[in-house]
């Protein structure tokens, strides 16, 4: 999965430098969490999230229980949007 994943963020790359390429819009940052709650141990969950924030398709949160989950709803998101969003000239 992940390999697929850093296609779609190479693809990604291709589509946003069309445009007017921002460094932050080529930045996925997938994280890990652990919220404790309430001072009880019983109550600490643990997910995974992926965040973008660019110029292009804006603000993007994903969470999941897996780290694989996580990825392919990214691989999806971005896959969707460059077809939803072609530009006049298409990645090659």
């Amino acid at each position: 999965m992940e390999d697929e994943f850093i296609k779609a963020t190479l693809e990604w790359y291709e589509y946003v430098r069309q445009d007017h390429y921002k460094d932050h819009d080529c930045h996925w940052y997938l994280n890990r969490v652990e919220k404790f709650s309430y001072g009880d141990k019983s109550q600490t969950t643990e997910y995974w999230e992926m965040v973008h924030n660019g110029y292009i398709g804006n603000e993007v949160y994903f969470s999941g229980d897996t780290r694989e989950e996580v990825l392919k709803q990214t691989i999806d998101y971005i896959r969707e949007y460059i077809k939803e969003n072609p530009y006049e000239n298409n990645i090659r």
